[in-house]
């Protein structure tokens, strides 16, 4: 009898490393789940959030192809994982459902101004790691959800023609990313949320109002714009020339 138990016991411990092993796998800190426990779970609705698989497979970063660490799931499938952007999820599939929700990060959740710019910086901008040896010079490898990168790295002059991912070497003269109080990448764009074939740069909202969430139409200076230009006439055009995150101020007048 004593040995049929401790075969079960074996046998029950076997399986219960190939399921750990099969949830989660070695990388940042240990703590990265499969990518495809978040598809699986999140196809449908979870509770209070509304299933987002199927938007987030439509998504830039869903689709993104490339080489290197900026274009692969935690997991080196194609594609930015969830995880990513909303960090390790192994607690996150092992908590219970009451702990689910605080179990997971998120963009939005990240207080400090510079770690939500981090987040979205490590990938989509080009930079130089500062530091003795770095893994990777081209990239900030070692990070760990929340963390700040800007006091890390070196950001390279803004490219002469419009390059993919360097969306924060185009922004860094403009008050957009030296102002302590300057919106962050996720006050003008989304993950998932929302998603629109009229946004298609995935922001919060078309066209001008995006811009108007945090610039009064009833200052000055944006007066002076609505009452110059047609009502049809968008920010971005003088402000964001060649849809490049410039965000220039135009000349007086």
């Amino acid at each position: 009898m004593r040995r049929h138990t401790r075969r079960a016991i074996a046998v029950v411990g076997v399986v219960a490393c190939a399921l750990t092993a099969a949830l989660c796998i070695p990388s940042m800190a240990q703590e990265m789940a499969k990518e495809k426990i978040c598809q699986l779970c999140h196809q449908k609705d979870q509770g209070a959030s509304p299933a987002v698989t199927a938007k987030y497979a439509e998504t830039l970063h869903a689709k993104a192809q490339g080489e290197g660490p900026r274009y692969n799931a935690n997991d080196g499938a194609a594609g930015v994982g969830c995880q990513v952007c909303h960090g390790p999820g192994a607690e996150h599939v092992k908590a219970a459902a009451e702990t689910k929700k605080d179990s997971i990060g998120s963009p939005a959740k990240l207080q400090a101004r510079e770690a939500r710019m981090s987040l979205c910086a490590r990938c989509h901008a080009q930079y130089e790691v500062q530091g003795e040896n770095p893994a990777d010079p081209g990239f900030v490898t070692d990070y760990k959800y929340g963390d700040d990168i800007l006091s890390k790295i070196r950001l390279k002059p803004m490219s002469a023609e419009k390059t993919k991912l360097e969306q924060v070497n185009e922004m860094q003269n403009s008050l957009h990313f030296t102002s302590a109080i300057g919106p962050t990448c996720i006050d003008c764009h989304t993950g998932h949320k929302d998603l629109d074939p009229s946004l298609p740069h995935q922001t919060t909202d078309a066209g001008n109002a995006v811009c108007l969430k945090c610039h009064n139409p009833e200052t000055a200076d944006v007066r002076h714009c609505t009452a110059t230009f047609p009502a049809d006439a968008l920010c971005k055009s003088c402000h964001m020339p060649d849809n490049r995150h410039i965000i220039k101020v135009a000349p007086a007048g």
